[in-house]
């Protein structure tokens, strides 16, 4: 049963990524894109059990057949929804950008990548015991405005959003334009914010950084087939050993023996999918269906900061947590679970769902990317910032990833205006400058 579900999930791989082509008007290619991303993390995540199973002998779960079902019905709702795209929508790339006669500013952009870089260091220096909120109390701010762990702070997601928005851009108006000396300066800071991310364990920050600038690079550039399974491979044994040494780390501190076990997927970061829905079948079955409540009304939750709203209902990661460990808040929790889209889908409409679900989901993520594609350096962006949120689709619930993607695209249409304004506006304002000094003389 292992090898066939193994067996399945690549079938699934090469089903997908034939659907997964960028369609022009003559002909289609591969690009570093959402809708490739998507087939491929959703590939990693789904084989890490049967790894785990035929490499590495792990014990067979009771649960394991209801897994098993339940990623092949993901896996058929992503092709569904592909096919409707391919078959019956039949989006198609234009070659050239829109033409939207704008200019890119190199002032404004490094003003906007220095503010970025200075978030940054607060962080930083705050988490090393600088006290900045003692700064701030005097002019009428919150003493949480500014703390160490960035995640509990008032504006800690915008903030970081700013910072990755506003390095995103400048990388995109440089790249775009040639300037080499913003392109440099926009990657140095994308590596010190990354870097320093890193060092404190944020991996996801981190990734949210570096893989769009990566996307951005490759932007309308054709990739053949057999570099991106060998790019794949690549990440995938970074990742796993990444985990690895993570595992034997742990296994150092706790004076425990190095164990087959900590070289098993399962017990890394592809293995999240099904830890959780081993957990997720393991408690109470007997509750109400969410009935889609986790991919509507949450997500305006989550728009909501919890400083401003302390009681405010938990999205469905949270509470799957929270219900693990047995705790009534979410200040209660030392450490999430993570999540799964499948998980997901089961909690709101049960397996019947789940077809629909992951189809629905597919077919936005091809819609969103077609209609970023063709438009000016925003839109560059905002196509490849979409990718780290498709991966952390497959690790936390709808409501945050699309949270974080709502609060990406205002802020970096914000800071899009002012880095690209258009030639109409500033011939208005020269206009205006002129019209003032000829008035004084």
């Amino acid at each position: 049963m292992i090898v066939l579900y193994l067996l399945l999930m690549i079938a699934f791989l090469i089903a997908a990524l034939k659907l997964s082509k960028i369609q022009y008007l003559n002909e289609s290619r591969y690009e570093l894109s959402p809708r490739l991303i998507l087939v491929i993390s959703y590939f990693v995540y789904s084989v890490a059990m049967p790894i785990s199973r035929i490499f590495f002998d792990s014990d067979k779960m009771t649960y394991d057949i209801e897994y098993i079902v339940a990623q092949v019905l993901g896996a058929t709702g992503i092709l569904i929804g592909y096919f409707i795209q391919y078959k019956c929508l039949r989006f198609t790339h234009n070659r050239k950008l829109k033409h939207e006669s704008k200019i890119f500013l190199r002032i404004p952009a490094l003003f906007c990548m220095v503010i970025a870089l200075t978030i940054v260091m607060f962080n930083a220096l705050n988490a090393l015991g600088w006290d900045f909120s003692a700064i701030l109390n005097p002019y009428g701010f919150e003493s949480t405005l500014l703390t160490g762990n960035e995640e509990q702070s008032l504006f800690g997601a915008i903030l970081e959003l700013v910072a990755i928005s506003s390095i995103l851009l400048s990388y995109t108006g440089a790249y775009n334009t040639n300037n080499k000396s913003v392109l440099l300066i926009s990657l140095l800071f994308a590596i010190v914010f990354s870097m320093f991310y890193l060092l404190r364990g944020s991996r996801n920050l981190a990734g949210m950084m570096l893989i769009p600038l990566l996307c951005a690079y490759f932007y309308r550039k054709p990739i053949k087939l057999k570099k991106i399974f060998i790019s794949c491979l690549l990440l995938y044994f970074l990742i796993y050993t990444v985990g690895v040494v993570r595992n034997i780390g742990f296994a150092q501190v706790g004076n425990i023996p190095i164990q087959l076990r900590m070289f098993d997927p399962l017990t890394q970061e592809f293995g999240t999918n099904y830890g959780v829905f081993i957990k997720w079948k393991e408690m109470d079955q007997n509750r109400n269906l969410l009935l889609g409540k986790s991919y509507t009304i949450d997500i305006l939750y989550n728009l909501v900061p919890i400083s401003l709203w302390p009681d405010r209902p938990p999205g469905a990661a949270t509470k799957f947590s929270m219900d693990y460990y047995g705790v009534s808040h979410y200040t209660e929790l030392r450490h999430g679970l993570g999540f799964s889209p499948v998980v997901e889908a089961l909690i709101n409409f049960g397996y019947i769902g789940i077809v629909p679900i992951f189809a629905m989901f597919a077919l936005l993520v091809t819609v969103l990317e077609s209609w970023f594609w063709n438009k000016d350096s925003w839109g560059i962006a905002s196509f490849a910032f979409m990718i780290p949120m498709v991966v952390n689709w497959n690790r936390i619930d709808m409501a945050i990833t699309a949270k974080m993607f709502i609060i990406f695209l205002v802020i970096s249409k914000t800071l899009s205006i002012v880095i690209f304004p258009s030639r109409h506006s500033i011939l208005r304002i020269k206009s205006i400058f002129n019209h003032h000094q000829a008035g004084e003389s």
